[in-house]
């Protein structure tokens, strides 16, 4: 009506466009609004039409804006199908518009489809969309960045959520392949690490080393990872090429080409079992510029081919004095009654403190408890067992005549897992058969 009544001041974004043109936007709009993508055009009545004609003017009357929300609604209903192609997606609208490509009456509606295509679908760079084609690929999907850094769409997808890109990694969100959708520029960086990242099996034939070597290597920090210390628990460790080589070549600085070795000059294995050291502590050694000699064997440069002096290593190795704590199941010899349960009940509540020390005997540093707690905790408490012992009763007795005497628990026996009091209320003068 405004195009016969010549109101040329109205602002209609339809009025641009010739009257073909319009019709057949607003049918394009319509359809893909009220029906799915794979809808049969001639199972279509005229009431069908109609409609669409109608819902599609309601569209397009609130201009480039109105369609561009239309044409976000349909993504996201293309994502709740799991499929979120050209077609998939839009529906009769890309069909349609695809058959005027040649028009130029339809470019404003084409330039605004196009875009959206562009800058919301997982489309790879070449793709002729509309007339165009595409120069980069813009968006990516859980899946499709999954295939692009070689790795698979759960990892892609719990590493997206962990850097705020993606959908959650929540037992709520869908699963399956997530095509949610982010900017290739946001997430170029993620791809590119992962893209030519190697994980543990392939370290191991790289260099020959063990899987428990390596692992040991990531904790103490010398070989980093691509999560590095904010890995989540359980995550597989994946490493970039150009740090392992970096390891490598720090580890053989130095190094003296050996064809045949002596006796003394061995690999670090067979150094660290003739020193009983920890492998951790030894790579620490070697990195750190404390061992004076190293060598390489025929030249090569794996983890095997590193030869050390056994004997210098033993003397780097055992400069530190031995434990002097006691471990858990060694508390109870000094504080009778003090189980492996009971002492790791009174580590927790800060009771007892542990700290690291070097075991000859494992050959690595393991926890331990301090002496210095032990003792302390001796000297302020007593367990029933050793008050049992003390009065010549068994422990259940003992029990029994502190608990009549009117004596409380210095804590509470859930937590503590025994009966334990205050040595000062329990083993002083007045008591019988206790000294």
């Amino acid at each position: 009506m405004r195009r016969l009544a010549c109101r040329d001041g109205d602002t209609s974004w339809l009025d641009a466009m010739p009257v073909h043109a319009a019709i057949s936007t607003c049918e394009g709009l319509g359809v893909s609004a009220l029906h799915d993508a794979g809808v049969s055009m001639r199972g279509l009545t005229l009431k069908d039409w109609s409609d669409a004609s109608l819902e599609g003017f309601r569209i397009a009357s609130g201009g480039r804006e109105s369609v561009h929300g239309f044409l976000t609604t349909l993504v996201g209903r293309a994502r709740d199908r799991g499929r979120i192609g050209l077609k998939e997606t839009y529906g009769y609208l890309i069909l349609s518009l695809g058959r005027s490509v040649t028009d130029p009456a339809f470019k404003p509606i084409r330039d605004v489809v196009r875009e959206h295509a562009f800058a919301h679908l997982p489309l790879e760079a070449g793709i002729k969309v509309l007339g165009e084609i595409l120069d980069r690929k813009r968006v990516h999907t859980v899946f499709s960045a999954a295939v692009a850094s070689n790795t698979t769409w759960p990892t892609m997808r719990k590493l997206m959520a962990r850097r705020g890109l993606g959908p959650s990694s929540d037992l709520a969100e869908p699963k399956g392949r997530s095509r949610a959708a982010v900017d290739v520029d946001r997430i170029s960086s993620l791809i590119a690490d992962h893209a030519g990242s190697i994980g543990s099996t392939e370290v191991m034939g790289r260099i020959g080393i063990t899987r428990k070597h390596l692992l040991e290597l990531v904790a103490r920090g010398l070989v980093p990872t691509l999560a590095g210390p904010d890995k989540a628990a359980r995550a597989k460790n994946r490493f970039r090429p150009a740090d392992i080589d970096a390891f490598i070549e720090n580890l053989f600085t130095g190094a003296v080409d050996i064809e045949v070795p002596n006796a003394r000059q061995v690999p670090l294995g067979a150094a660290r079992a003739s020193a009983a050291a920890n492998i951790g502590d030894l790579f620490d050694a070697i990195v750190g510029g404390k061992l004076a000699w190293k060598g390489s064997l025929r030249g090569g440069r794996r983890f095997t081919d590193l030869l050390v002096d056994a004997d210098e290593v033993m003397r780097v190795m055992r400069t530190e004095a031995p434990k002097a704590g006691l471990q858990k199941n060694e508390v109870g010899s000094v504080v009778p009654g003090l189980r492996t349960e009971v002492v790791a009940a009174l580590i927790a509540t800060g009771q007892l403190s542990v700290v690291e020390e070097f075991c000859p005997r494992n050959r690595r540093r393991i926890p331990v408890v301090t002496r210095e707690s032990v003792d302390a905790f001796r000297d302020r408490y007593v367990t029933v067992a050793e008050v049992g012992k003390v009065m010549d009763v068994p422990a259940r007795m003992a029990l029994r005549i502190l608990r009549q005497a009117g004596r409380k628990a210095a804590f509470d026996v859930d937590t503590a897992k025994a009966w334990i009091f205050a040595r000062s209320e329990v083993l002083g003068t007045g008591w019988p058969g206790i000294a």
